[in-house]
């Protein structure tokens, strides 16, 4: 939290304790208030508390396990209703603009509605309690709101002033989630289930840049349809997002961070983007294998399909290029070659859809030959990532040159028949009654053929040079083609062994 923030809000409880707000004239025990909402008599539906100081009662006992207690021994047991070990609240509870004297700590309740607004108070701990709704908004808090084993449908937290953290542990939402504008020291979401509706939201943002703070996202699962987005909007020192299943959209939206980035280990099956997203200059740890797949947008209607129309996609996806390029580089800079080599190829396929794109929309053989070259390179080196790929290409290559030449004799084919066809004679003078002879000479006429062939191919491909080629007619241009395709081809894996023994 920023120092001058502090200061505001020290001075602010300072002022409270000596002289009190000037709206908490009356005081209430929680219990009554509790009894007003489970009372029958009371015929409003709402509970409302505005301008109040709230304490426990007399006892002066703020456990949880009390104020059940109290309720169970307040109403017969047959006036009350439960879901599981939770009493059921029936009405809605709204406490607005008052001041808690002890920190306000409920467990195994179950409310319909449940709304803090513009209260003072040390610290808020709801444990294994349901809400049909809950909203924490524009309170100023000593020290934490914690959220352990709740169940709630909307959940709004914003604009609160907390000393330390926000804890959202073991947690299940139906529903949307704001998280916004709280000035804060860290916040934390574990361990949590967020089912979000058709066009839903899990929404995190700060609008003051310089509130930095820690936001620690573990172990969650966001469900959702294509339409429902979990966005960042803020100024981080650190962000950690780690262990979480995202069945929806993950939106970085205009963040930056001071500190660490981390993004480990998690499966996200709808896209990320990443827009205006400034990563550490400190430190950044993330693998691609979460990413993998076109997974990556610059914006929510960011995708890069094969017919781009109009100039502003054209930006968007220049700016997904710039978005892999930054992340290829921390990569590089982690020494994470496998997965630099991973994003850059699917960063140079991406071109290569737009290279088609230009081609079939503007014509022109520079557009064609560079279109065709992103492909050749794909098929050859993985885009210069592979040059393993590269040495087994050019042997299918060789191969595929070989027998071309086993069908076109060249000069050593003749020699090579004609020494076999000398030795086969004089083998029938020495034996006139060999069986074998025949059989042994046309295979060893097909087996120098196949060798004379691929040492043809090989040669041509190297680039060696012959003096004169040993062939005529189709086979000799063939070898002046297969020397500038192994030219041509030598060359690219040449540079992706440099690329790769340099990275």
């Amino acid at each position: 939290m920023p120092k001058c923030k502090k200061i505001i809000l020290a001075i602010t409880w300072f002022i409270t304790a000596i002289h009190g707000m000037s709206y908490a004239q009356e005081s209430i025990y929680l219990t009554e208030i509790f009894e007003r909402a489970l009372d029958p008599d009371f015929s409003k539906r709402v509970v409302e508390m505005d301008g109040y100081n709230i304490s426990f009662d007399n006892l002066k006992n703020s456990s949880s396990a009390y104020l059940h207690a109290y309720i169970l021994s307040k109403f017969d047991s047959g006036s009350l209703t439960f879901d599981g070990e939770r009493i059921i609240i029936p009405k809605h509870i709204r406490i607005k603009n008052c001041t808690f004297t002890d920190d306000f700590v409920l467990e195994n309740f179950s409310f319909s509605g449940f709304v803090i607004m513009n209260t003072e108070i040390s610290g808020i701990e709801f444990i294994n309690c349901d809400f049909k709704s809950l909203k924490i908004e524009s309170n100023e808090l000593r020290y934490k709101i914690v959220l352990k084993m709740v169940r709630t449908g909307q959940l709004s937290m914003g604009q609160n002033m907390v000393g330390i953290s926000i804890l959202m542990d073991s947690i299940e939402v139906n529903g949307n989630v704001t998280i916004g504008d709280n000035v804060v020291n860290k916040i934390e979401v574990i361990r949590s289930t967020f089912n979000l509706p058709e066009k839903g939201y899990f929404n995190n943002y700060s609008f003051d840049k310089t509130n930095e703070y820690d936001l620690f996202i573990h172990n969650n699962t966001f469900n959702g349809d294509s339409t429902a987005n979990i966005e960042l909007r803020g100024i981080y020192r650190n962000l950690d997002i780690r262990n979480n299943v995202v069945n929806a959209n993950f939106l970085f939206v205009r963040s930056r961070i001071s500190e660490r980035f981390f993004l480990v280990n998690n499966k996200f099956n709808g896209f990320v983007s990443f827009e205006e997203f400034l990563f550490s200059e400190t430190w950044n740890e993330l693998y691609w294998d979460q990413l993998a797949g076109y997974k990556l947008r610059y914006s929510q209607n960011g995708e890069l399909s094969d017919v781009v129309s109009d100039m502003d996609n054209t930006i968007k996806f220049k700016n997904l290029i710039t978005t892999y390029k930054d992340i290829h580089t921390i990569f590089l800079k982690r020494g994470d070659l496998e997965s630099a080599n991973a994003c850059y190829s699917e960063m140079k396929e991406l071109q290569g859809k737009w290279l088609k794109y230009i081609y079939t929309t503007q014509g022109g053989f520079d557009n064609f030959f560079r279109w065709q070259l992103n492909r050749l390179l794909k098929i050859y080196t993985k885009h210069g990532t592979d040059p393993a790929l590269a040495v087994v290409m050019s042997l299918y290559v060789i191969i595929a040159f070989a027998l071309l030449y086993f069908i076109f004799p060249s000069k050593w084919d003749n020699e090579s028949r004609n020494k076999l066809l000398v030795d086969y004679k004089n083998l029938m003078q020495k034996k006139h009654k060999n069986f074998l002879a025949p059989l042994v000479v046309i295979s060893g006429t097909i087996l120098l053929g196949i060798a004379n062939a691929i040492t043809l191919s090989l040669n041509s491909f190297v680039t060696l040079g012959f003096g004169s080629i040993p062939t005529s007619g189709v086979s000799r241009y063939m070898c002046i083609v297969e020397g500038f395709v192994g030219w041509f081809l030598l060359s690219i894996f040449t540079v992706a062994l440099i690329n790769q023994v340099l990275a």
